[in-house]
């Protein structure tokens, strides 16, 4: 990967960082209300036998929403440090998305880049002008 392109990536995270939070809130919230609804129906009905279909599809429905609750509560508590970050280090982000601009632009620079001969000394060396050696470093 290109310089540019690992600023660039490490940029992405930064800007992200604050809807990946909230993102990741709101689906923590979403799992624990999904999960009250679900103890509370248990609370408030009976409970489907245990040798039914019922009971087994409560509990695997329980299981894949802690998970996912889990998973949703684990990238928040990474991400909040980030996006606590990059809002009292606004001008570092700026003085970031202007590092990334200039070394673009001196990637770009650097590969048009052409060496164009200033003596006849692979003239001389080989005789006649020979185009690879000219197309050069």
């Amino acid at each position: 990967m290109e310089t540019s392109g690992q600023i660039r990536a490490f940029l992405d995270l930064l800007r992200e960082a604050q809807s990946g939070y909230n993102i990741a809130k709101a689906r923590e919230m979403d799992a624990e209300k999904e999960t009250q609804d679900i103890l509370h129906w248990l609370e408030n009905n009976e409970v489907p036998p245990v040798d039914g279909d019922g009971a087994l599809l409560v509990l695997g429905v329980i299981g894949m929403i802690r998970r996912d609750r889990r998973v949703a509560k684990d990238t928040a508590t990474i991400m909040k440090p980030i996006a606590e970050w990059t809002k009292t280090h606004k001008s570092t982000m700026d003085s970031l998305g202007q590092l990334l601009g200039d070394v673009r632009k001196a990637e770009k620079d650097t590969g048009k880049r052409r060496y164009t001969d200033r003596t006849d000394i692979m003239i001389q060396i080989l005789g006649t002008p020979d185009e690879k050696n000219r197309k050069g470093a």
